[in-house]
């Protein structure tokens, strides 16, 4: 290793302890930080290389277990992997998308070893944690309701709550997953700004309206729905696989429909207010606003409605 790769390496590294070091000391500075972490991982990946970059996040490791190991190792596993990914792939000279996917895979693997962090060192399971939880929420709301004098609910009634409760539980591998998607893409762009002022690069995201899934996501789609109208145990791996895609599938489908009214909105020169008001509704009003959207991206996938409509 180079004198200059050494040298980046360490100032880089000072820069990412110094922000782990804001991390812990300022109260909820993570909602900031968080996003930030993975940046100094980015640009030294740019500069020097995958071989180097994993070098120094394996560096990193060592030395954030050496500093509140509690707080700094499982977030620089988190922002290592995510880093790692995100600059690896701009090494490749991929899309902007690509990107964003590569990197949501990078969040996801280091969500998992987090999970595991957990599990080994401190001896936590985070699913029985969450159950316990849930279920003392459960229990005191009912003794608050007692207290005001409020009927209390039934034992169906509790059964169902709690059942509505588990699909939460249940569907945690989606959440990791959008949240590593929100975490990938908010880092993706942060860092593209920070290389186009250091680097001169060119770095972008394409507008929305050019974001176009495979069509061959339908079809996994519409399978994942089959399966999952069948009927399962609740824990069997067949329920948690085909609930879990079939939820993740449909939000990537909704994307794909608010993404057409951004399209439809572009080639037939209306409003922009048109496709911000429709994101908002989704968001607001979700299960009936992801459904719709879900409907759209079908239609958009399935019928080609871009080409269509680029053909008038």
């Amino acid at each position: 290793m180079n004198k200059k790769v050494l040298q980046e390496g360490l100032l880089f590294a000072a820069i990412y302890m110094l922000l782990i070091i804001i991390t812990v000391i300022v109260p909820a500075s993570e909602i900031l930080t968080v996003f930030l972490l993975p940046i100094p991982i980015i640009v030294y990946t740019v500069r020097n290389g995958n071989i180097s970059a994993c070098l120094f996040v394996l560096f990193l490791l060592v030395v954030s277990l050496f500093y509140m190991m509690i707080l700094s190792f499982p977030l620089t596993l988190l922002a290592g992997l995510g880093g790692l990914f995100i600059g690896m792939a701009i090494n490749q000279k991929l899309s902007a998308y690509e990107i964003l996917a590569r990197g949501t895979a990078g969040f996801v693997l280091g969500m998992l070893m987090i999970f595991i962090f957990v599990q080994l060192v401190f001896g936590i399971n985070i699913i029985n944690e969450l159950n316990q939880t849930m279920e003392q929420s459960i229990n005191t709301t009912q003794e608050l309701m007692n207290s005001f004098g409020i009927q209390q609910f039934t034992p169906e009634e509790l059964d169902q709550i709690r059942e509505e409760i588990m699909v939460v539980v249940d569907l945690l591998p989606v959440i990791f997953v959008v949240m590593a998607l929100f975490l990938a893409f908010i880092t993706e762009w942060l860092s593209f700004k920070v290389l186009n002022k250091l680097e001169k690069t060119k770095l972008y995201f394409p507008p929305f309206r050019n974001f176009v899934l495979p069509k061959i996501l339908v079809w996994v789609y519409l399978f994942t729905i089959i399966f999952s109208s069948f009927d399962y145990e609740t824990n069997s791996m067949m329920y948690q696989v085909s609930i879990n895609v079939s939820q993740l599938t449909g939000i990537l489908i909704a994307l794909q429909g608010i993404s057409f009214i951004f399209y439809w909105t572009y080639m037939k020169k209306a409003s922009i207010a048109i496709p911000i008001i429709v994101t908002v509704f989704t968001v607001l009003f979700l299960p009936i606003g992801l459904y719709l959207a879900r409907i759209l991206g079908i239609i958009d996938l399935g019928f080609s409605l871009r080409k269509k409509l680029k053909a008038k």
